[in-house]
C-alpha cells in the first residue's frame, strides 16, 4: 500500500512511488501540492490573472487555475486542445544512432507512456506557456518522466518553488538537476490558452442568457381568471397552477385586461445566443487549427474549401512536429547522454519525415486535376488503392457503359466517319464488344 504523509499545512504530499512501483523524483516529493481553485470567471478576473502573470515578479497561479477550469468544463476547447496535441503523439517517432540504425532500447522507450508524456508536454509548452519535465534514472538502466506541476514553476528564475505562492525552492539550472530536468517554451509566454480564455468566458455568459431565454420564452404563459370576490377561489387556483410546474403564470380577476408585449422581438428564436456561441467556437478553432472546416461543419463549405483548410491544419501540425523534434534533439538528448542512456551522435526523428508531406485531400485534388484537366492517362486502380474506395465486382461492365455513354455524348454534335471510327476503337478498348458477346 502506498504511504502518504501530511505536511505542515495539512495537505497531502505525492506518493513516493508511482503506479508502476518506480520511486518518484526527490524534487517532486518536496512540493506542497494544492487542489485547483474553481471560481466564477469573467473578463475582469481573466485580465487580473494575466496582469499578475506579467508582473516583474510574475504569479501564474490564478491564470493556471483558469486554464485548468476551462479545459475541464468546455467541450469544444478540450476537443481542439487534444487534437492539437495528437499531431505529435499519433505519428511514428524513432531514435537513430550515429550510423542511422534504430536502437532497440530507445524503440521500447518510445513505445512507453513516458515518451508520450514527454512529447505531449513539450508541445503543451505552446499552450500553457512553459513546461518542465523531470527524469529519474534507475540502476537497472531504465528511466521515467514526471511533469513538474506548473503552479510551482518559476521560468524566469529557473526555480521550482516549494509552495505554489512563493519563489523559494530548488534551482534546476545548477547541480544535478541541470542534468535531469527538461525545460521547454518561452519564459515570458503565457500560451495559446490565454487567447482562448476570453471566448470561453463569452460562451459561458451567452449560454446562461440562452438558458434564461428558453425558460422565459420557451414555455406557455397560463392566463387564469377568477371572479375577483372569492379569495378562497384565488388561493385554490394559485395552488393548482403551482403544481403544474415552472411555466409563466398570470392570475387576474374577471373584467381586467392584461396585454402581454413580446420581449424578444429582435431575437424571437434565440438565434442571437447561438450566433455568439458559434462565433466563439469558430475563433477557438482558428486559434488552434488555423481554420474551422476540420472541426466545425458548415452548410456552405465545399470540397475546395475543406481541402484548403485541411492543408492549413497540416502546416500547423508539421510546424509543431518540428518544434518537438528540435527540443528532443537539443535538450532531451543531452540529458540522456549525460546519464549514459545513449552515446553521442544519435537523434530523434519521424519515420518518413523526409518524404513529401501531403495530406490525402491534397493528393486527391492533384490526381483529379492530372486526370481531368491535363488529361494524363491514369489507371483507375490508383484511386481504388490509395483512397480506400471499394472496387465494384462488375467493374468492367460499368466501365464499358461509361465509355459508351461518353462516346455517345461526343457524337451528339454531328456524325462523320472519323468520329465513328474513333468511337468504335474506344468501345473496343473498353471491352464493350466483349460484353456484347
Amino acid at each position: 500500500m502506498t504511504a502518504y504523509k501530511s505536511n505542515s499545512v495539512g495537505f497531502k504530499t505525492q506518493a513516493q512511488i508511482d503506479a508502476e512501483g518506480k520511486e518518484r523524483p526527490f524534487l517532486i516529493q518536496q512540493l506542497t501540492l494544492r487542489p485547483l481553485t474553481r471560481r466564477s470567471h469573467d473578463i475582469g478576473t481573466m485580465l487580473r490573472a494575466i496582469r499578475a502573470a506579467e508582473q516583474t515578479i510574475p504569479r501564474r497561479l490564478d491564470l493556471y487555475d483558469l486554464y485548468e477550469d476551462f479545459l475541464s468544463t468546455d467541450a469544444h476547447l478540450r476537443s481542439v486542445y487534444d487534437k492539437y496535441v495528437m499531431a505529435v503523439t499519433n505519428i511514428d517517432w524513432q531514435y537513430l544512432d550515429a550510423n542511422g540504425q534504430e536502437v532497440q532500447k530507445m524503440k521500447e522507450w518510445i513505445d512507453s507512456p513516458d515518451f508520450e508524456l514527454t512529447i505531449a508536454e513539450i508541445l503543451k509548452s505552446k499552450l500553457w506557456g512553459y513546461t518542465m519535465i523531470e527524469y529519474e534514472f534507475y540502476g537497472d538502466g531504465t528511466f521515467k518522466a514526471f511533469l513538474i506541476p506548473r503552479k510551482h514553476m518559476r521560468p524566469k528564475l529557473g526555480v521550482v518553488a516549494s509552495q505554489q505562492t512563493g519563489d523559494e525552492g530548488i534551482n534546476i539550472r545548477e547541480g544535478i538537476y541541470a542534468d535531469t530536468i527538461l525545460e521547454a517554451g518561452d519564459e515570458t509566454d503565457l500560451g495559446l490558452l490565454m487567447v482562448a480564455a476570453q471566448y470561453v468566458i463569452f460562451k459561458r455568459a451567452s449560454l446562461t442568457d440562452w438558458s434564461e431565454f428558453a425558460e422565459v420564452f420557451g414555455r406557455p404563459i397560463i392566463d387564469a381568471v377568477w371572479d375577483g370576490f372569492d379569495e378562497d377561489q384565488k388561493i385554490a387556483l394559485t395552488e393548482a397552477l403551482d403544481k403544474m410546474g415552472g411555466g409563466g403564470q398570470l392570475i387576474r380577476p374577471a373584467g381586467t385586461t392584461v396585454t402581454l408585449l413580446p420581449g424578444a422581438s429582435n431575437n424571437p428564436t434565440g438565434e442571437l445566443y447561438k450566433g455568439i456561441w458559434d462565433v466563439c467556437n469558430a475563433e477557438i478553432s482558428k486559434l488552434f487549427r488555423g481554420q474551422t472546416e476540420t472541426t466545425e461543419s458548415s452548410d456552405s463549405s465545399g470540397y475546395a474549401q475543406a481541402a484548403v483548410h485541411a492543408g492549413t491544419e497540416s502546416d500547423i501540425d508539421r510546424m509543431n512536429i518540428k518544434f518537438v523534434r528540435r527540443i528532443l534533439n537539443r535538450r532531451l538528448l543531452r540529458i540522456l547522454e549525460v546519464n549514459g542512456v545513449v552515446p553521442p551522435g544519435g537523434s530523434f526523428s519521424v519515420k518518413g519525415e523526409n518524404e513529401e508531406h501531403m495530406s490525402k485531400v491534397a493528393k486527391l485534388d492533384m490526381d483529379v486535376k492530372l486526370k481531368t484537366v491535363i488529361g494524363l492517362p491514369m489507371n483507375d486502380d490508383h484511386f481504388y488503392e490509395n483512397y480506400g474506395v471499394e472496387k465494384p465486382a462488375n467493374y468492367d461492365e460499368m466501365k464499358a457503359k461509361q465509355e459508351a455513354q461518353k462516346v455517345a455524348q461526343e457524337m451528339g454534335g454531328g456524325f462523320n466517319m472519323t468520329s465513328m471510327a474513333e468511337a468504335m476503337i474506344k468501345l473496343r478498348d473498353a471491352g464493350f464488344f466483349d460484353e456484347a458477346r
